[in-house]
């Protein structure tokens, strides 16, 4: 890891440290669950196929955990993930930490 990716993680939280590792597992299960399905001939494709659908909702979840800037598009500010409306720049003092709609959490400073 470069000094420069290092300070970064280490400036981070300690729950989107632990998102973040979470999501990086998934991606290994998918991965090493891919890698069995191309080399084995006696697995359950069935079931691998299931596990990585599985963890490709996992992952989709986990990345809702970790806080994202609200969009402000003239004025109007939206959720990233979703670009649901969240609130007109007249009213910012409704500050939500979640969207309503999909859940994304959000970071305001």
């Amino acid at each position: 890891m470069t000094p420069e990716r290092q300070k970064w993680w280490d400036s981070l939280p300690a729950e989107e440290k632990r998102v973040r590792r979470s999501i990086k597992w998934q991606q290994e299960i998918i991965a090493y669950n891919k890698a069995v399905m191309n080399d084995e001939f006696t697995c359950d494709y069935g079931y691998l196929k299931k596990q990585n659908r599985e963890a490709k909702h996992a992952i989709k979840a986990l990345h809702k955990q970790i806080a994202q800037r609200p969009v402000d598009n003239n004025g109007i500010v939206k959720c990233p993930a979703c670009r649901e409306v969240l609130c007109d720049t007249d009213f910012l003092e409704i500050k939500t930490p979640y969207c309503t709609d999909c859940g994304q959490n959000l970071r305001w400073n």
